[in-house]
């Protein structure tokens, strides 16, 4: 649809990106399920299926490659190591700024519980996505 071999493309994506697009786009959707494993309480087989892999075990399989811990118990590791994570590609070469921890004074903090919900529709609406 660009005008552009798919040769093409694959090589102006390599040359900016130094990754090939199709391990760029596992590597993101490994990203993205790390961390909402991390900062959600949606189950394992969900992220899988949002995500479009075929399923949870596929998705358990690709994780422990990439992360050497499964699904499960990277979530409930105590810490959680960003190294392996992949950023966005930004073709001007934008970057994240450098992280810094702080340690900050204990404090008691109030709020209210929240919940989440997804319903079987909004899961099939998503996994057309792989079509």
């Amino acid at each position: 649809y660009m005008g552009y071999s798919r040769r093409f493309v694959y090589d102006v994506f390599y040359q900016y990106g130094q990754l090939p697009i199709g391990q760029y786009i596992r590597l993101r959707r490994l990203t993205i399920a790390a961390v909402s494993l991390r900062l959600t309480r949606q189950p394992i087989a969900a992220i899988a299926w949002q995500l479009s892999y075929d399923s949870p075990q596929t998705f358990s399989r690709e994780f422990k490659k990439r992360f050497s811990l499964s699904p499960r118990e990277y979530r409930c590791a105590a810490h959680w190591d960003t190294a392996k994570l992949l950023k966005k590609f930004h073709p001007d070469g934008e970057s994240l700024p450098l992280a810094r921890f702080f340690s900050l004074p204990e404090q008691v903090y109030y709020g209210y519980p929240m919940k989440y919900e997804l319903r079987l529709s909004d899961l099939v609406l998503q996994s057309t996505a792989k079509t």
